[in-house]
Protein backbone atom coordinates (compact mmCIF):
# COMPACT_ATOMS: atom_id res chain seq x y z
CA UNK A 1 0.00 0.00 0.00
CA UNK A 2 1.33 3.60 -1.17
CA UNK A 3 1.12 6.46 1.65
CA UNK A 4 0.39 9.70 0.58
CA UNK A 5 2.62 12.60 1.79
CA UNK A 6 0.91 15.54 3.17
CA UNK A 7 2.70 17.84 0.58
CA UNK A 8 1.43 14.61 -1.85
CA UNK A 9 -2.15 15.41 -1.55
CA UNK A 10 -2.24 18.68 -2.01
CA UNK A 11 -0.40 18.69 -5.02
CA UNK A 12 -2.61 16.13 -5.89
CA UNK A 13 -5.30 18.24 -5.24
CA UNK A 14 -4.08 21.04 -6.92
CA UNK A 15 -2.53 19.49 -10.13
CA UNK A 16 -4.30 16.42 -10.81
CA UNK A 17 -8.10 17.44 -9.21
CA UNK A 18 -8.25 14.47 -6.87
CA UNK A 19 -9.48 14.54 -3.20
CA UNK A 20 -7.92 12.07 -0.51
CA UNK A 21 -9.51 8.80 -2.01
CA UNK A 22 -9.04 9.27 -5.53
CA UNK A 23 -5.39 10.69 -4.93
CA UNK A 24 -4.78 7.35 -2.69
CA UNK A 25 -6.18 4.91 -5.79
CA UNK A 26 -3.88 6.85 -8.26
CA UNK A 27 -1.08 6.63 -6.66
CA UNK A 28 -1.17 2.76 -6.81
CA UNK A 29 -2.20 2.59 -10.12
CA UNK A 30 0.90 5.10 -10.52
CA UNK A 31 2.88 3.03 -8.33
CA UNK A 32 1.67 -0.47 -10.60
CA UNK A 33 1.73 0.69 -14.15
CA UNK A 34 4.13 3.94 -14.33
CA UNK A 35 6.97 4.18 -16.46
CA UNK A 36 9.96 4.13 -14.39
CA UNK A 37 13.17 6.09 -15.52
CA UNK A 38 14.97 3.08 -16.22
CA UNK A 39 12.20 1.59 -18.49
CA UNK A 40 12.04 5.10 -20.34
CA UNK A 41 14.32 6.18 -23.51
CA UNK A 42 15.36 9.19 -25.08
CA UNK A 43 15.03 12.71 -23.73
CA UNK A 44 12.00 11.24 -21.67
CA UNK A 45 14.48 8.65 -19.89
CA UNK A 46 17.40 11.01 -19.58
CA UNK A 47 14.93 13.38 -17.77
CA UNK A 48 13.50 10.99 -15.48
CA UNK A 49 16.60 10.28 -14.55
CA UNK A 50 17.77 13.08 -13.64
CA UNK A 51 14.85 13.69 -11.36
CA UNK A 52 15.80 10.68 -9.43
CA UNK A 53 19.38 11.23 -8.91
CA UNK A 54 18.15 14.58 -7.75
CA UNK A 55 15.39 13.24 -5.25
CA UNK A 56 17.71 9.76 -4.55
CA UNK A 57 13.86 7.90 -4.95
CA UNK A 58 11.69 6.13 -7.43
CA UNK A 59 10.51 8.20 -10.19
CA UNK A 60 7.48 7.53 -12.61
CA UNK A 61 5.65 9.11 -15.24
CA UNK A 62 1.54 8.18 -15.84
CA UNK A 63 0.12 10.22 -18.09
CA UNK A 64 1.89 13.60 -18.72
CA UNK A 65 2.55 13.69 -14.61
CA UNK A 66 5.88 12.86 -12.91
CA UNK A 67 5.43 11.16 -9.41
CA UNK A 68 8.43 10.83 -6.96
CA UNK A 69 7.71 7.85 -3.96
CA UNK A 70 10.44 7.39 -1.37
CA UNK A 71 9.75 3.26 -0.12
CA UNK A 72 6.24 3.41 -0.27
CA UNK A 73 5.34 7.30 -0.03
CA UNK A 74 4.17 9.68 -3.07
CA UNK A 75 6.55 12.72 -1.97
CA UNK A 76 5.22 14.88 -4.61
CA UNK A 77 3.33 15.53 -8.44
CA UNK A 78 4.32 17.67 -11.13
CA UNK A 79 3.44 17.87 -14.62
CA UNK A 80 5.69 16.84 -17.14
CA UNK A 81 7.56 20.03 -18.97
CA UNK A 82 5.78 20.28 -22.09
CA UNK A 83 8.96 20.13 -24.50
CA UNK A 84 8.42 16.57 -23.11
CA UNK A 85 4.76 16.25 -23.89
CA UNK A 86 5.10 16.93 -27.57
CA UNK A 87 7.22 14.28 -27.71
CA UNK A 88 5.40 11.72 -25.92
CA UNK A 89 2.03 12.98 -28.26
CA UNK A 90 4.32 12.40 -31.25
CA UNK A 91 6.10 8.48 -29.46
Amino acid sequence: MIHLTRHALVRMRQRCGLGRTAASRQAERVWMRGIDNQTATGAVGIYLGRVAATFGADVRLYGYYVYVFADDRLLTVWRLPPPLQRIMERA
